[in-house]
């Protein structure tokens, strides 16, 4: 979250120095992009749960995309490659929501308010020191190269990626998942 919220703090400032985009053509970017993102978590996730993906392969894949989008970003040079970078953008929100939907897992089901509040907590908090932190970094990045944030943040999910791999290829087989985005479980559990 911290990487998320710092990253959509500068990209304006960042697309106005780079690209010399006003409000409309970051508007539109902008839209497109969360359009995309929401269509992507809204139809494409469940679709690939059902077909075999569980949540922390999908949060790996997340990050996979959020790392190709900020060094995409991080070497931006026309208008068309920005829009471009879209397409892995909209996987953005994939890290969230596999984390949210895995974690969901590790507690009682009366329990899960209390860990969405704790959640929700910590995106807050980390909101606020994102922006304190990317605003006082990026401007002091300018003078040597301007998509110095972009390349160290993409640098720095290498370490959650890693963990995330070890937790997937660790991971114990519980018991399936006995949902409708997941009716072989469902089929299974009833024979």
């Amino acid at each position: 979250m911290l990487v998320y919220a710092g990253i959509i703090d500068i990209m304006y400032s960042y697309l106005r120095y780079k690209l010399s985009w006003n409000d409309k053509p970051y508007g539109w970017f902008s839209g497109f992009g969360s359009g995309f993102n929401s269509m992507t978590v809204l139809f494409l996730y469940p679709l690939l749960l059902r077909y075999g993906s569980n949540d922390v392969a999908l949060s790996i894949y997340g990050i996979i995309t959020k790392i190709i989008f900020l060094l995409m970003f991080a070497f931006l040079f026309a208008s068309w490659w920005a829009y471009l970078s879209i397409i892995p953008m909209a996987f953005n929100r994939f890290v969230s929501t596999g984390l949210r939907a895995s974690s969901s897992h590790f507690v009682e089901y009366a329990e899960q308010g209390k860990l969405f509040s704790l959640i929700a907590l910590i995106e807050g908090i980390t909101s606020i020191i994102a922006t304190l932190i990317f605003n006082g970094l990026y401007p002091l990045t300018l003078n040597f190269f301007s998509g110095t944030v972009f390349v160290a943040v993409a640098i720095s999910l290498l370490l959650p990626l890693g963990l995330l791999i070890n937790v997937h290829y660790n991971m114990k087989e519980i018991q399936p998942e006995t949902n409708a985005l997941n009716p072989t479980a469902i089929s299974s559990n009833n024979v």
